[in-house]
């Protein structure tokens, strides 16, 4: 989880080339997914898949501690998301195969489905012989614990909206944001149609949020960041989704605000997207 988009060597190649200016291109090519249902919509309830409502223990845990903990009890658990078809796992660690295997511990999580998390990353179905995503990133997760089980009671919110075959996506954790602490941002992108899309980037920035209260900005991600000074291709294959997180310190006052939220590309320019969340 970072400022920059991260990426893994197991589900892209990179390669760098110079520009005529003599700046330098970083090419991203990600591996296609089988398609996905779409719609211009806003989904969830008010809960999360970071820290939503009040649990038991507050600060998340190992899987392994979750594993070991009293049956019956809400849980906040770290760890990597692993999908295969419509099983979510979360692990304590993934293992350097591709696609990635759970290492160690993991819990099942129950109550959402995978297309409910933003972010992950899908090689091609056909290339591995299922559907499978994951997150190269930890991930925090709230339910409560049953067995090996970890049951989600609340879908995160999340926006999403659809033109040109492209797919974009976003959401936010935890939910409702903290006045002050951690938050992460999420954003991933859809080629939904059969072509390669690529997306160009000026900056090493890939995504930027701003929090407006009426018409006052009170927080924008990218205001005190310094980004590489390198133009970035990221290739989507057709069917493909590539999916990124941003994470950063919240300093705001309490209320109510609107999230405005955009991939920052140079080419094709894609549309925002926006919800009503509160700071508590």
């Amino acid at each position: 989880m970072f400022g920059i988009a991260k990426r893994s060597g197991r589900r892209a190649g990179v390669r760098r080339r110079r520009s005529r200016a003599g700046m330098t291109v970083v090419t991203v090519v990600v591996v296609a997914v089988a398609g996905l249902a779409f719609s211009v919509a806003m989904m969830g309830g008010c809960g999360a898949d970071n820290s939503e409502g009040r649990a038991d223990f507050q600060e998340p845990i190992s899987v392994g501690k979750a594993l070991a903990a009293e049956d019956g009890l809400k849980l906040v658990v770290q760890g990597f998301l692993l999908c295969e078809g419509d099983e979510i796992r979360l692990c304590e660690r993934v293992l350097e195969s591709f696609p990635p295997q759970c290492g160690g511990d993991f819990l099942k999580i129950e109550g959402v489905e995978p297309i409910d998390f933003v972010g992950l990353v899908s090689p091609a179905a056909s290339s591995v012989g299922r559907e499978v995503s994951w997150s190269d990133q930890p991930r925090t997760v709230v339910g409560v614990k049953s067995g090996s089980t970890l049951a989600m009671q609340e879908v995160p919110t999340r926006v999403e909206t659809t033109a040109d075959q492209v797919r974009v996506r976003f959401s936010y954790a935890p939910q409702p944001l903290n006045q002050r602490g951690r938050v992460t941002w999420f954003f991933d992108v859809s080629n939904l149609g059969l072509e390669p899309l690529t997306l160009l980037f000026s900056t090493g920035q890939k995504g930027d949020v701003v929090l407006m209260r009426g018409a006052d900005e009170v927080y924008r991600f990218g205001a005190d960041k310094a980004f590489t000074e390198a133009m970035e291709e990221v290739t989507i294959e057709g069917g493909a989704r590539w999916g990124f997180a941003l994470e950063d310190e919240l300093d705001v006052a309490t209320g109510d605000v609107e999230v405005v939220a955009r991939v920052t590309t140079r080419l094709p320019a894609l549309p925002e997207l926006a919800l009503q969340s509160r700071v508590e």
